[in-house]
C-alpha cells in the first residue's frame, strides 16, 4: 500500500448549510450528537496516527488522512448547529456522556492495528446508521445533503480501513 495523498477525500464539494431550518429538538439533538462524536473520532484518529507513526508508518499516513476528513464533518455539523442557531460549543461533559467511543483510547484490545481497524469499521458503520435515523427524522433538504455527503465520506472512510487489513 502506498502513502495516501489527496486520496484522503471524495473529488465532490460539500453542501451548504446556510438555509437549514429544521429546529425541532429531537433533530437538533441528534446532530449535537453527531459532531461530539466527530470531535472525538478527531482526537482517536490522530491519536492512532502517533501511536502507530514508528511501528506502521503507512498505517499511520491513512490514519491521519482519516482525520482530516473526521475534522471536515465536526466543522460541517459545527456549521450546521449553529446556521440552525445552536451554539456549537464543546461541552467536555458531553463527550463523556454522549460518546460510547472514549474508553477505546486506553482498552488493551484496542492497541494492535488490527483491532482498531476493525472497531472503527463497525463504528463508521453505526455512525452511517445514526445518518440514516437522522434522514428518516427531517424533511429539510439541507440537513438531508449533509446527512448523504457525509454516507459517503464514511462508505469512503470504510473502503480506505479495509485496505490496512488487506
Amino acid at each position: 500500500m502506498e502513502k495516501p495523498t489527496n486520496g484522503c477525500f471524495i473529488s465532490l464539494p460539500y453542501p451548504t448549510v446556510a438555509n437549514a431550518r429544521d429546529k425541532r429538538k429531537n433533530t437538533l439533538e441528534m446532530i449535537y450528537k453527531l459532531y461530539i462524536s466527530k470531535f472525538t473520532a478527531v482526537s482517536e484518529y490522530i491519536y492512532r496516527n502517533l501511536i502507530f507513526s514508528e511501528s506502521h508508518p503507512i498505517a499511520a499516513d491513512m490514519l491521519e488522512c482519516i482525520s482530516l476528513i473526521q475534522m471536515k464533518h465536526f466543522k460541517l455539523l459545527g456549521k450546521l448547529l449553529a446556521a440552525l442557531g445552536v451554539d456549537p460549543k464543546i461541552n467536555p461533559a458531553d463527550i463523556n456522556r454522549r460518546n460510547k467511543r472514549s474508553d477505546h483510547l486506553t482498552d488493551v484490545n484496542y492497541k494492535t492495528l488490527r483491532n482498531i481497524v476493525f472497531n472503527n469499521i463497525y463504528v463508521s458503520k453505526s455512525f452511517i446508521s445514526e445518518l440514516d435515523t437522522l434522514m428518516q427524522m427531517t424533511d429539510d433538504s439541507e440537513i438531508k445533503a449533509v446527512t448523504q455527503r457525509l454516507i459517503l465520506d464514511e462508505r469512503h472512510i470504510i473502503g480506505l480501513l479495509e485496505e490496512l487489513i488487506m
